[in-house]
């Protein structure tokens, strides 16, 4: 009597390979498609939430809070109380010009921020209620945005109101699960 040997066949160990080549290359530029709208909407949900985090701590420290925001490929933006507005890019804490309430930079590869209109770089927000105003203290006479672009022409919209409520959209709608509901 022969006995019989379990186990997987050339054959089926071939098919089995090809099958698991076509299920990879499906799924690859999808999942990498994935991750770069991940990057795009935490850069966006943290800067959101920055703000409202300046607002509040303008409000509970009585100290005008100054956002800086510098675009370009080098994007960064940061938070101080200080007189002057802040360089993002610096790193070291003995600097002057140091952001020492928050400094956010070194994005994924691939995203960049850029205030619209250019008016969004020289933000403050007033120690009295917290509510942005100008650099020159005046009332925000529109709403400032600052968009954030990704890969792929991926966009997103951070929108903070003249009484400084912030939301977030996707102008295209190409980023799913924020509407233009601002």
């Amino acid at each position: 009597m022969r006995a019989r040997h379990s186990g997987f066949t050339l054959i089926e160990m071939m098919i089995t390979v090809g099958i698991l080549g076509i299920v990879l290359a499906i799924a690859v530029p999808n999942l990498s498609a994935f991750v770069a709208r991940t990057h795009l909407k935490g850069v966006a949900d943290n800067l959101a939430q920055d703000l409202v985090f300046a607002r509040s701590e303008a409000a509970r420290q009585n100290k005008s809070v100054r956002l800086t925001l510098q675009g370009g490929t080098s994007s960064c933006y940061g938070l101080s109380i200080k007189a002057t507005h802040c360089d993002c890019a610096v790193s070291d804490t003995g600097s002057s010009s140091y952001c020492e309430l928050r400094r956010a930079g070194e994005f994924p590869a691939g995203i960049t921020l850029a205030g619209v209109d250019n008016a969004f770089d020289q933000l403050i927000f007033d120690s009295a209620r917290g509510l942005p105003v100008s650099s020159s203290h005046a009332t925000l006479s529109s709403n400032q945005e600052v968009q954030i672009n990704g890969r792929d022409n991926r966009q997103l919209i951070v929108k903070m109101s003249v009484l400084g409520s912030v939301c977030i959209y996707a102008p295209g709608k190409n980023t799913a699960g924020y509407p233009n509901a601002c």
